[in-house]
């Protein structure tokens, strides 16, 4: 800004011309920018030059252009004044107030409300425009005369509108709430421009006060200079607000704007006078002009509200600001256009409509003022709720007026009713305006403001209709129906009052709250078609007739409190309500026959309530919105289910055999899942909300019925608390599990052992097979792993293989299991038939010596179909087989050896008990003798007595907690089955959460083993685990399963790298008890054959071929968990159509499908099971459909892939699933992010694992990374993408992953590196395939403090040196190196000090392990697989060596 510009400003400013229209305030809001730019810059003349520039091509749009710009805003302007006749609330009616008649739009306004006018503006806009424009002659407009146009006109489609209650609120007010606190791109562009310069906001707000003063200095006199100094304060906080918007706004903040400008013209309009009736219409004036200003100043305020820092705590808050809006711009149109005739009642109703304003205003400034706590927003929503009520009885009561005006066009018997409805409605307002008292009796009001809006909601379209002519039938017919429902209301309203202050209160009349409430929603909310049926109506019409009685009877009770006779007539009512009830629940709550006939018995209570009232929190808390006419009655089941938590919670910690206990347990169980049903249904859209209401009071009473036997158990004292707590339950993850019944049982097996490994390794040369024989439970499948494992036998036979079968025979699986041991089952191995199969196993193992164990041969058609794979070429191959009878041996090969397991002795059961419970030390002399008589009762069976030693090792070794478990033992039946006695009370000894997680081991095929990520998975969105404080889901779903493997009950199948579970199963005696139990409890149905899927269950499991169970298409709306395992294998050629189940079962929470192929489209109709939280599915899928983003609650999304097809893309709805936690595509995911735009928000914050995504090179991949922020696992692939070629020298930024642990990454493409990585430090597993990585780079990965686990495979690194350093490697814990060209390997004696295994497969160039290994004293073994001779030697010295060291445990396993 040069001095002449200074000289300029300085003279409007002293010559007081005054702005007198929008434009003239725009040239001084830029030139107030302009000089406080200056201000802060303190630069040079010519750089002042370059900013005045900058600032007045942003920022004055509305000053530049034509004479013809300047006449187009002003039609713009005025535009918004057309239409508002009829229509109490718009943005023009605000507008239209502010502008005034069509000559002079602000002139005239102000004359309107009986302004002292200054002097005409002959040539004062011209004048200004003439002394500035000159500054501006560079810029070029930047209005378009359409984009204003139509920015005018905005909203006009609305003019039929009324003020209606809204919780979305509209897309314009979206975008004033964000664009008043961010900003769009081009605000931002602006304000760099105009404003760049300036230190701080001093100089801005020194400018702002200096011309609010200008405005007002000839304002009226000083005795009114308190109204003056009130204005001055809320002009400067809207000026300033005026200055840091774009000229070039838009919608809301067009308008806004537009209001702020015309108020401050109007303030700049006043002047000095002297005469006394001019003072005091000059007071009146600026009276007006101040309320007007103070809501100008809340809207201001609530549109900086939106993304201010007190978000988090808005979060309640944020449905009722929506509307606020559009309240204020209301509450404005009446300072301006109140009603023209004013009686004494529309006197009385501006004064509540006054009062309302001043306390709507009142509560906006307290939010933005006051310091904000939960208990604070609480009552300030509770505030603004009533407010909201108040206004919109007070504006539709103003439409009735209206209406009422016309008279004429009305039918004579419509006039009445209209009246009627007036009346009522200024009883409610009058009644909300004096009565109620926010501070007490919270829920019944939020009840009663719940059914207010539901009001609204039919009173506003009602009096749409009418005003619009819109007269149809149903609308006459629907006046009646309002009249009776808002009767219904004031009688509410009334017990509010007298509940709130307790005024009169008796007994029956407490209770009629509720009953009252309960038909408010049976008669008056929106009813679904088939209602409307004769013997429907009956029971309306009787329900009518007794709600009409009630009212009436509490309109006379507070006319009359003090007649004798109410009491008896309150009881007669009630009784005529109880007797009522049932008939409409009978009738008219229509809920699946199936949830009930079907919900599981099982009383996990616990588990169930506290999965409900995390799903009502979430969905309270993330999906508003959807749910808003409900969500009060939501939270009135949180809280009653809330207050049957405790209860649950002490009889989960006890083992109480009291029946009423038990029933009153499975009393609430049923209701919740009962509760949890209609909830899902309501969400999914399945349920009416005049249906779901419905049900909610008849739930609230069953939890009242709850609550109250309750209170009578424990006023009875009927809680056993003697043996409370003796179940040591924790949620923390134990430090490690046990093997199970493993252990101790192979030290009672090991000469048994002996005799085994003797049969297979010596003897004849010929094909042999060896049967291990006994009943199941004896250890058959322990003693057979552990002879599989042992290093004499490994080293004995080529190669060997352990395939268990079970009763549904798969001869195809078993091939496949079998060929899997000795190769990689390519894509054609896979598809090729039985026959080919068993001629490809045989060709493998020909010439071999092989060792095959078959665990549990069922019959012998069983080895009749195997039998043929296996060749005799006389080298000693050995088949080991274990069964039940060794009749079946003898049929297979009559010359077999047979080694039969026999059942424990008393002693030697007594031992095995005494080393599960007390190794290693003894049991007390105290517990002998009790602890004799519980081992006698397992009846020499193994497992039994791992069971019971499991239970006893988490109890209290206390004498009489022993006592009582010999005497639950001794009752059982041991004539009709011996053991499953012991099973059972041992199940019933289990706390409530690991019940259900025992029996999901039913919905898995016999002797399956399972991936432990995968069961724990399912465990979480079953919602069996409880969420703790400082862990994880996952972590306490894994020490839920420590826990069972610890109690014996699950056995690990493999285990992980360092530690923890990798697979586990239970034994085949506990399936079959899963599965008995499972059914007894209805807790699953299983299902294997095609005439089983006519019933069904909570969670249905099926075991078929897919063909049964597309054909069959299984229905039930109660399922919410769907698990198919394929009898038969699974084929890539085999494509199913299930797309049947998106329609079948739109409740389902899990869903696994990886048995059936759907082919190359995926699931149809997938985006309707919103509900789901577990997804897997198999198909030949190249990408997954955007829709996969209405799966809101999604948690675990798995795609397994035919080995054919190679890359599946994810759409960029994908990064909007925020629950996702973990995501599992094979092969390969491609993530595309190229088109696409992400706001900083758009993160997955809850993810945890994923598998397998591209990571190209470069920003692409760092935008990927950047939103995984809590990221655990990743497996990747790294390279170039598909078809490019170029190359990646750019590593990924996986440092930005701060919480990463597991990394697996294979690269494509060719690569040479100087240096590479730069991991996050808390990774503790890493595995790298095909870089070809020079083995000087080894010392980046060497460096990583907490590397617990190193893999480095096919290629990883290349070179035939390998020098460890110093100071690297401090925790590993296993290496594994395979398909490397490695020859020498050198490492200090102080190298891997925690090393604890050792693995090399296919390493066929390296000479020998480092000698200094035999030093490392945690080494626990070394498995040499497919290497060099002089490898395996240099393994087996050290273990020579560590043995004479003193370490025994070291095992050296050798396979060629």
């Amino acid at each position: 800004m040069d001095p002449e510009m200074n000289r300029n400003l300085s003279d409007l400013l002293h010559k007081k011309i005054k702005p007198r229209t929008a434009h003239d305030l725009d040239m001084y809001l830029a030139l107030l920018r302009a000089a406080a730019s200056l201000k802060a810059a303190k630069v040079s003349r010519n750089h002042h030059k370059e900013g005045l520039l900058k600032a007045a091509t942003s920022s004055s749009t509305a000053a530049k252009g034509s004479k013809d710009d300047e006449g187009l805003l002003e039609e713009a302007s005025s535009t918004s004044a057309k239409g508002s006749h009829d229509v109490v609330l718009t943005r023009k009616a605000s507008s239209t107030a502010a502008k005034g008649s069509e000559k002079d739009k602000t002139t005239d306004t102000v004359a309107k409300g009986g302004s002292i006018l200054p002097p005409k503006r002959t040539e004062v806009k011209q004048q200004i425009i003439q002394k500035i424009s000159e500054y501006f002659r560079q810029s070029k407009t930047s209005i378009r005369p359409k984009a204003v146009l139509r920015a005018s006109t905005e909203g006009s489609k609305d003019d039929k509108g009324l003020l209606k209650p809204s919780t979305e609120g509209s897309k314009d007010d979206e975008r004033l709430l964000k664009a008043s606190t961010e900003g769009s791109k081009d605000d931002e562009g602006l304000l760099k421009a105009s404003m760049a310069e300036q230190a701080s906001g001093k100089e801005k707000n020194d400018e702002v006060a200096e011309f609010v003063k200008f405005l007002l200095d000839n304002s009226l006199d000083s005795i009114i200079s308190d109204q003056i100094d009130s204005l001055r304060k809320e002009l400067e906080y809207l000026i300033a607000f005026l200055m840091d918007l774009p000229d070039n706004c838009w919608g809301d903040l067009f308008w806004i704007s537009s209001d702020i400008k015309a108020a401050s013209i109007k303030a700049a309009s006043f002047h000095h006078v002297d005469d006394l009736s001019e003072l005091e219409a000059g007071k009146n004036q600026i009276s007006d002009l101040l309320k007007e200003i103070y809501l100008l100043k809340a809207r201001v305020i609530l549109g900086r509200l939106d993304n201010s820092s007190k978000d988090g705590l808005m979060v309640p808050m944020k449905d009722e600001l929506k509307p606020l809006v559009q309240v204020l711009e209301f509450l404005q149109s009446l300072s301006f256009d109140p009603p023209k005739k004013k009686q004494a009642e529309e006197k009385l109703l501006l004064s509540h409509a006054e009062i309302v304003s001043k306390g709507l205003k009142s509560l906006i400034y307290s939010i933005h003022e006051t310091e904000l706590t939960k208990e604070v927003v609480k009552k300030m929503k509770l505030s603004l709720s009533w407010l909201l009520a108040k206004i919109y009885l007070i504006n539709a009561e103003l439409k009735l007026i209206e209406l009422l005006s016309q008279k004429a066009n009305l039918v004579s018997n419509m006039v009445n009713q209209i009246e009627c409805l007036r009346e009522e409605l200024r009883f409610l307002r009058t009644f909300l305006m004096d009565n109620m008292d926010i501070e007490a009796n919270i829920g019944d009001q939020k009840l009663l403001l719940t059914h207010l809006e539901a009001v609204y909601s039919l009173l506003f379209s009602l009096i749409s209709s009418f005003l619009y002519n819109e007269m149809a039938t149903e609308s006459s017919v629907s006046l009646p129906r309002l009249l009776g429902h808002i009767k219904l209301i004031k009688a509410e309203a009334i017990l509010v009052e007298h509940r709130t202050h307790q005024i009169g209160l008796m007994g029956p009349m407490k209770d009629l709250f509720q009953e009252l409430g309960f038909f408010i929603t049976f008669l008056y909310y929106p009813r679904p078609s088939w209602m409307y049926e004769e013997k429907k109506e009956l029971i309306l019409s009787k329900s009518k007739a007794v709600a009409n009685e009630a009212a009436s009877l509490i309109f006379l009770f507070r006319n009359d409190m003090k007649r004798g006779d109410m009491a008896n007539e309150f009881s007669k009512l009630i009784d005529k309500i109880v007797h009522l009830k049932p008939k409409i629940k009978e009738i008219f709550l229509q809920i699946p026959e199936s949830l009930h006939s079907n919900l599981p018995m099982m009383t996990n209570g616990l588990n169930l309530i506290s999965s409900l009232l995390e799903d009502m929190r979430k969905l309270l808390k993330c999906e508003p919105s959807s749910i808003s006419s409900v969500k009060h009655v939501i939270k009135m089941l949180d809280s009653g289910f809330e207050s049957l938590k405790g209860f649950l919670l002490f009889t989960a910690e006890q083992h109480n055999d009291d029946e009423e206990i038990k029933d009153l347990c499975t009393y609430i169980s049923h209701v919740v899942y009962e509760a949890e049903y209609m909830i899902d249904s309501f969400v999914v859209k399945v349920e009416f909300v005049w249906h779901f209401m419905l049900w909610v009071y008849f739930a609230l009473e069953d939890i009242t019925f709850a609550k109250e036997k309750v209170k009578e158990i424990q006023k009875e004292n009927k809680f056993d608390t003697k043996y409370c707590s003796v179940t040591k339950t924790s949620f923390h993850v134990p430090p490690q599990a046990t093997s199970g019944a493993t252990d101790e049982l192979l030290v009672e097996l090991e000469d048994q052992k002996e005799i085994i490994i003797d049969c297979l390794t010596q003897g004849r040369v010929d094909l042999d097979i060896i049967a291990i024989v006994g009943m199941p439970g004896l250890g058959k499948t322990t003693l057979a792993k552990e002879v599989y494992d042992c290093p004499s036998v490994s080293h004995s036979f080529h190669i060997r293989a352990w395939c268990r079968l079970s009763q549904v025979y798969d001869p195809r699986e078993v091939l496949l299991n079998i060929l899997g041991h000795f190769a990689g089952i390519t894509g054609s191995i896979h598809e090729m038939t039985c026959d080919k199969l068993q001629e490809q196993l045989y060709e493998f193992l020909k010439g071999i010596r092989y060792l095959v164990i078959i665990d549990e041969l069922w019959d012998i058609n069983q080895w009749d179909k195997l039998k043929g794979s296996f060749p005799n070429d006389d080298n000693g191959s050995r088949i080991l087989v274990t069964c039940r009878t060794s009749n079946l041996v003898c049929q297979a090969k009559p010359d077999s050896f047979v080694h039969s397991l026999q059942l424990f002795s008393d002693l030697e059961s007594w031992k095995f008990l005494e080393k599960k419970v007390f190794y290693p030390d003894a049991c007390p002399p105290t517990l002998q003798e009790v602890g004799k008589q519980i081992s006698s009762h397992c009846r020499g069976l193994p497992i039994a007595i791992s069971m019971i030693g499991g239970l006893l090792a988490n109890t209290e070794r206390r004498l009489d907690w022993w006592e009582e478990v010999e005497k639950n033992l001794s009752y059982g039946n041991f004539i009709v089955d011996p053991y499953m006695h012991v099973l059972e009370f041992c199940y019933e000894q289990l706390p409530a959460h690991l019940k259900p997680c025992f029996l999901y081991f039913a919905a898995f095929p016999e002797g399956k083993e399972i991936p432990v990520w995968k069961l724990l998975r399912l465990w979480v969105a079953e919602g069996f685990v409880q969420k703790t404080e400082s862990q994880m889901l996952e972590d306490v779903a894994e020490g839920y399963l420590l826990d069972l493997i610890n109690r014996n009950l699950v056995i690990i199948a493999k285990r992980r790298s360092v530690g923890g579970v990798k697979k586990c199963l239970v034994h085949e005696l506990l399936w079959e008890f899963c599965i008995a139990k499972a059914k007894d409890e209805k807790f699953m149905q299983l299902m294997q054959q095609y005439g089983e899927f006519s019933t069904t269950c909570h969670r249905l499991c099926i075991c078929s071929t897919p063909e049964q169970f597309v054909m069959s298409k299984p229905s039930d709306p109660c399922v919410r968990c769907l698990l198919f395992f394929a009898s038969n294998g699974v084929s890539p050629r085999q494509l199913s159509d299930i797309s049947f189940i998106s329609q079948k079962f739109q409740l389902l929470r899990v869903l696994n499908l990886e048995g059936i192929i759907m082919g190359n489209s995926f699931l149809a109709g997938l985006e309707i099971l919103v509900l789901l939280r577990y997804l897997a599915l198999r198909g030949s899928v190249y990408f997954v459909p955007s829709s996969i983003a209405n799966l809101s609650k999604l948690e675990t999304f798995i795609v397994m892939r035919n080995r054919h097809t190679y890359e599946v893309t994810l759409p960029s709805t994908f990064w909007s699933m925020r629950r996702l936690r973990h995501v599992h595509i094979k092969n390969i995911g491609d993530f595309s992010l190229q088109n696409c735009e992400f706001e900083d928000s758009s993160q997955l914050d809850n993810m945890q694992t994923l598998s397998c995504p591209i990571l190209c090179c470069g920003k692409h991949t760092e935008k990927i990374l950047r939103r995984l922020p809590n990221l655990r696992k990743l497996k990747c692939i790294f390279g170039k993408y598909l078809g490019s070629s170029r190359e990646c020298n750019d590593v990924p930024a996986f440092e930005l992953l701060t919480h990463l642990e597991s990394l697996n990454i294979t690269y494509w493409g060719q690569i040479r590196y100087s240096s590479v990585f730069d991991f996050p430090h808390n990774l503790k597993k890493l595995s790298l395939s095909r870089f070809r990585l020079p083995w000087i780079e080894m010392s980046t990965i060497g460096r990583l403090t907490n590397l617990e686990v190193l893999k480095l495979l096919d290629r990883a690194f290349e070179g035939q040196h390998w020098d460890i350093r110093k100071g690297e490697f401090l925790k590993l814990k296993y290496l594994k190196l395979e398909d490397l060209d490695i020859v020498l390997w050198f490492a200090g004696y102080d190298s891997f000090p925690c090393l604890q295994q050792l693995v090399l497969q296919r390493c066929k160039k390296l000479e020998e392990v480092p000698s200094s290994f035999r030093d490392i004293v945690t080494l626990q073994s070394i498995e040499v697989i497919c290497c060099n001779f002089s490898a395996e030697i240099s393994a087996m010295k050290i273990q020579e060596e560590q043995q004479i060291m003193g370490n025994k445990k070291l095992k050296v396993l050798i396979n060629l």
